[in-house]
């Protein structure tokens, strides 16, 4: 079976390990072509409403711009990314992204959520937000008051195109979107508040 591949995907998880390795010295080469590469990868506006698409504005897809399909765990990666770069001289790893492009992502983000009450995973929202942020309080609400009994969490395709938060058959639980629920708790600070469901979520990963 033939596919664009996942090009971008897999660069923002080796940027990713190359900056939290201690090897930047060694590596900026690398970290310039795969910020270049990122960079260039994220979608223009496009004429999306005449192909009854949603827009793509500033997302980025699994393999390259040309693809076109936006998916949001690939543009928010693609973002922590850029973001992660900011930090360091742009001698060192080339011109920073304009502002507007991450503006750009952070809006096609939003537009593909749909808030707690409606019950999409909001691990997003908690990922690297404060805890005196509403968001970040009703996405922490959200995801705890839908853990299920066995420490796991599980939304069916569904949820989608309903758009509201629909369990899987059956009460089940899914080891991906246990994990992302699972991120998004740790970088709220779930863990000094009540380390319980934290580690009701750990024992369904392991036992899986």
């Amino acid at each position: 079976m033939q596919s664009f591949g996942s090009q971008l995907w897999d660069t923002v998880f080796a940027v990713q390990a190359l900056l939290a390795s201690d090897l930047c010295d060694e590596t900026y080469e690398v970290l310039r072509r795969g910020h270049k590469y990122i960079k260039i990868s994220q979608n223009p506006s496009g004429d999306f409403k005449s192909m009854c698409r949603h827009t793509s504005k500033g997302a980025c897809t699994f393999s390259d711009r040309d693809h076109g399909w936006q998916v949001s765990d690939c543009t928010a990666e693609a973002l922590k990314c850029c973001m992660l770069l900011s930090t360091m001289p742009a001698d060192v790893i080339g011109q920073k992204i304009d502002p507007e492009h991450l503006f750009d992502s952070v809006n096609l983000l939003l537009s593909l959520h749909v808030g707690a009450e409606t019950g999409v995973f909001a691990s997003f929202t908690a990922h690297g937000l404060r805890n005196n942020c509403l968001s970040t309080r009703r996405g922490i609400d959200f995801l705890l008051s839908v853990q299920n009994e066995d420490g796991g969490w599980g939304k069916s395709y569904l949820s989608c195109p309903e758009q509201r938060y629909i369990p899987l058959e059956g009460g089940g639980s899914n080891l991906v979107q246990t994990s992302w629920a699972m991120v998004g708790l740790i970088h709220a600070g779930q863990a000094e508040r009540d380390v319980m469901p934290l580690h009701n979520a750990a024992k369904f990963i392991i036992s899986s």
